[in-house]
C-alpha cells in the first residue's frame, strides 16, 4: 500500500472529518472518501466510526493508525539518513609526518579549492605501523606511507609515488661530505631529529650500523616533535640531521642550509599510496587521488624545467 492512504487516513483522524483533512492534505474530499474507502476494501474491516459529525477510529482503526504512525516515522527516518548518506562529503587520510609537513598543505588547499561542498576532512599523522593497522581497521581510507621496510599490505590496493631523498642537512657553513673521515666531524656535532620510531631516524641508525657506527656515538642527540624546531635549530650552525630533502628546499634555495649524501649510506625510501575497499564508498576518494599524483608529477616537471 503506497504511503499516502496512511497520511490520509491519519489526517482525517487527527482533523475529525473528510473536510478538514481534503484542505490540510490540498486534495478534494472525494479523494480522500475514496482513499479511506479502498484501505476499507483492502483490509475488509471497518477503520473509522461514522456515527455524528467527528470520525473517530474504530477498535481495527486504532490499530492502523498506530502501525501508520510508525511506519511514516520509519519512512521519514530513512529518507532522511539516504539524503545524508548522499550530500554527505568525507575523507579520512592518514600520512607519515614527513609527507604530512612538506606535501599536505599544498595537496589539502587543492583538495579543497577543487571539492568546495566536502563537510569532513579528517587528516591523521602516524608511523607506517599505526597507519596500517588503522587502515585494516577502517579508521582511515586512504595513506601515504614513507618507509624502507617492506611491509605485508595484505589486501590493500597501493600506488607507488616518487621516492623520497632522505640526506644530512648542516648549516651552509659546514662541509662534512668532502672530508677523508666525515664520521669523525659528523659524530662531534649535535643530532637533532624527531622522538624514536621516526622513519628518518630508523635508516639512519639502519645505515650506520651497516658501515659499524652507532647513532649513540653524536656528541648529544636532542628529538623534537616538530620538523619547524629542528630546522630552525639547524639554521643556528649547531648541528646536524637527517631529513627529507623536501623538508629544506626552500632554505636550501636561500643558501642557508646544506645537505649531502655520504657513501655507502642508503638515502632513499619508498613513498606508497595505499588505500583500503573502504574508499568505493567515498565519493570524494578518486579526486584526492589524482590530485596527489598530480601534485608530484608537477615537482616531477618542476626539477626537469629547473635542469634545463
Amino acid at each position: 500500500m503506497e504511503s499516502f492512504y496512511l497520511e490520509t487516513f491519519l489526517e482525517v483522524v487527527n482533523t475529525g472529518n473528510v473536510t478538514n483533512a481534503a484542505e490540510s492534505l490540498c486534495i478534494s474530499q472525494s479523494t480522500v472518501s475514496r482513499r479511506i474507502k479502498f484501505m476499507e476494501s483492502q483490509h475488509d474491516y471497518q477503520l473509522l466510526n461514522r456515527i455524528g459529525t467527528f470520525l473517530t477510529p474504530t477498535a481495527y482503526g486504532k490499530i492502523v493508525q498506530e502501525k501508520a504512525e510508525q511506519f511514516l516515522t520509519l519512512e521519514r527516518e530513512l529518507s532522511s539518513g539516504l539524503k545524508q548518506v548522499k550530500s554527505r562529503k568525507k575523507l579520512t587520510f592518514a600520512c607519515t609526518p614527513t609527507f604530512g609537513a612538506a606535501h599536505l598543505p599544498k595537496i589539502q588547499s587543492d583538495f579543497i579549492h577543487s571539492e568546495t561542498d566536502i563537510t569532513e576532512l579528517n587528516f591523521t599523522l602516524d608511523n607506517p605501523e599505526g597507519i596500517l593497522e588503522g587502515l585494516r581497521e577502517g579508521r582511515f581510507e586512504m595513506a601515504v606511507l614513507e618507509h624502507f621496510e617492506d611491509y605485508d599490505l595484505g589486501m590493500l590496493q597501493t600506488i607507488s609515488l616518487p621516492d623520497d631523498d632522505v640526506v644530512f642537512v648542516t648549516d651552509q657553513a659546514l662541509d662534512i661530505a668532502t672530508l677523508e673521515d666525515p664520521f669523525e666531524r659528523l659524530f662531534q656535532l649535535i643530532l637533532y631529529g624527531r622522538k624514536d620510531g621516526c622513519i628518518s631516524r630508523r635508516l639512519l641508525e639502519k645505515n650506520l650500523l651497516a658501515v659499524g657506527r652507532q647513532i649513540g656515538e653524536f656528541d648529544r642527540i636532542q628529538a623534537f616533535d616538530d620538523f619547524r624546531t629542528i630546522i630552525d635549530s639547524l639554521a643556528d650552525g649547531d648541528g646536524v640531521a637527517f631529513l627529507s630533502k623536501d623538508l629544506i628546499k626552500q632554505y636550501s634555495k636561500r643558501g642557508e642550509l646544506n645537505s649531502f649524501h655520504l657513501p655507502g649510506f642508503t638515502h632513499s625510501r619508498k613513498r606508497t599510496l595505499v588505500f583500503s575497499d573502504t574508499l568505493q564508498d567515498c565519493k570524494v576518494g578518486e579526486s584526492f587521488i589524482d590530485l596527489v599524483l598530480t601534485h608530484f608529477k608537477s615537482k616531477k616537471n618542476d626539477a626537469i624545467l629547473a635542469v634545463a
